[in-house]
């Protein structure tokens, strides 16, 4: 164990790959193929040579084996007709048939993905208070069909100049379409809102989307959260948060995302505020009230109905998430919800009447 194990961190394939010339070599094909060969007897290591192609990796676990050494109900439970061979349902498979020394290799190649990263630029004249929010979809043909995946991403400038959001995890040869869907209260832009890389790779240069904004003189600030769905490495089904304000509070319960925003500063003067959320078209959404302190209006967003004074805190608006499936043989549930707040100082007219600028 100590020469093997995972307290020296060793990987006993690294280590007799390297230490030890193979006696027996055989091409197994891409998909599921059988080779049929006599060996000596002995204490065989099994490895398979990872490949990486453009697109794709593929991998067959390494594994033991002793011949001779299996006998009685141990050698029946391995014995295989030919027109029967089936992989078992790990990576690699060994069989042995009637002369003890005679194996058959039945190796079930493995295939995911190979990732690639992107980088989003911002070039900005100067730092306002607001975030800008992406739209990434890719696009990418499995087995004859096109699949598709979207993903939400907020960038929050540090500077004016260049700054950047890496986005990783994106399939190997995909098509990628990168939309600004909001540019912010404090800037206007000046380049195309969406830019379209027709194949992204997993080797060379990182791929780049480049945008660039103005900034513009406001007194409306914003704040934004991202919510990410997905199973733990546990395979519990939960989610991590970015926020960029932590007066605004996104908690999940219940498949439904509570949202609320608070005045908590001292120099804070009155506001109104509004809510937008963003999210994959692929993901319905279900807003929700309680108290009746929310309007939509024809632009998406939730407007507070009243005004928001220093110390207090929003009423819920409640995002009921179509999550799909998430006990299902294939649940879709790897994805993320956006969150945009506006706050707007309150103005008068001659009247006396309060409205936002």
């Amino acid at each position: 164990m100590n020469e093997w194990g995972e307290e020296t961190g060793r990987n006993p394939l690294k280590i007799i790959t390297e230490n030890c010339a193979p006696k027996y070599t055989l091409e197994i094909e891409s998909g599921i193929s059988e080779k049929d060969i006599y060996v000596e007897e002995g204490l065989y290591f099994i490895a398979y040579e990872d490949i990486e192609t453009t697109y794709y990796a593929y991998s067959v676990n390494w594994e033991f084996i002793q011949l001779p050494g299996i006998t009685g109900n141990e050698y029946e439970s391995f014995k295989e007709s030919d027109a029967s061979l089936q992989p078992s349902s790990s990576a690699g498979a060994i069989y042995v048939n009637d002369n003890m020394n005679h194996i058959k290799v039945s190796g079930a190649i493995y295939s995911h993905s190979r990732y690639a990263s992107l980088d989003i630029e911002n070039t900005i004249d100067n730092k306002g208070n607001s975030p800008f929010i992406y739209k990434i979809r890719y696009e990418k043909r499995h087995e004859g069909r096109i699949e598709t995946e979207e993903k939400i991403v907020f960038l929050n400038p540090s500077s004016s100049g260049i700054n950047r959001k890496r986005v990783e995890q994106i399939p190997a040869g995909s098509k990628v379409t990168i939309q600004q869907v909001y540019t912010g209260t404090s800037y206007n832009l000046n380049s195309s809102e969406e830019v379209t890389i027709n194949e992204i790779l997993a080797d060379g240069p990182i791929a780049k989307a480049s945008f660039n904004n103005s900034y513009k003189d406001t007194k409306i600030i914003s704040a934004a959260g991202i919510l990410d769905f997905g199973l733990d490495e546990d395979g519990n089904f939960g989610y991590s948060e970015e926020i960029t304000d932590n007066n605004l509070l996104m908690e999940c319960r219940n498949r439904t995302i509570h949202c609320t925003y608070s005045l908590n500063e001292p120099e804070d003067e009155p506001k109104f505020v509004r809510l937008k959320a963003f999210l994959p078209s692929e993901h319905g959404i279900t807003f929700s009230d309680s108290y009746g302190k929310w309007l939509l209006d024809s632009d998406g967003w939730w407007n507070y109905v009243d005004i928001l004074n220093n110390g207090e805190t929003t009423q819920g608006l409640h995002l009921l998430i179509d999550f799909g499936d998430i006990d299902g043989d294939d649940p879709n549930i790897d994805f993320n919800v956006g969150v945009v707040v506006e706050l707007a100082p309150v103005l008068y007219d001659e009247s006396g009447n309060p409205y936002a600028d």
